[in-house]
């Protein structure tokens, strides 16, 4: 019951990114993106990409930024909200990976 719990907590912040998404006003016209979560210096962000061509463009897309580099480690397609789910947890454990490297002063690994 608490994994399904988990779940719908983080279906839901996906749900409320994307819609701050949609309503922002500021910023880059051609990218918008918006923080779901920071772990230490690794932050998980959605991303849209304005674009005028058509066919099977991602919805947005995730990605997991490393702010002590200030470099994307990862990033994911995403054609459905339900998509996320699954990125966003993956992303999660590798960002709590690479902090515990980070703070045994282990060289993150590409």
């Amino acid at each position: 019951m608490y994994e399904n719990f988990e779940t719908n907590l983080i279906e839901l912040r996906i749900a409320q990114a994307y819609v701050d998404l949609l309503q922002a006003l500021d910023g880059d016209l051609n990218t918008r993106s918006v923080s779901l979560v920071r772990i230490e210096d690794h932050e998980i962000r959605m991303l849209v990409f304005s674009s005028t061509e058509g066919g099977d463009e991602p919805l947005f897309w995730i990605e997991l930024f490393d702010h002590g580099t200030l470099a994307s480690i990862d990033t994911s397609a995403c054609h459905e909200l339900a998509d996320a789910v699954g990125v966003f947890a993956e992303f999660c454990s590798e960002a709590e990976l690479l902090e515990a490297g980070r703070r045994h002063g282990e060289a993150p690994q590409s």
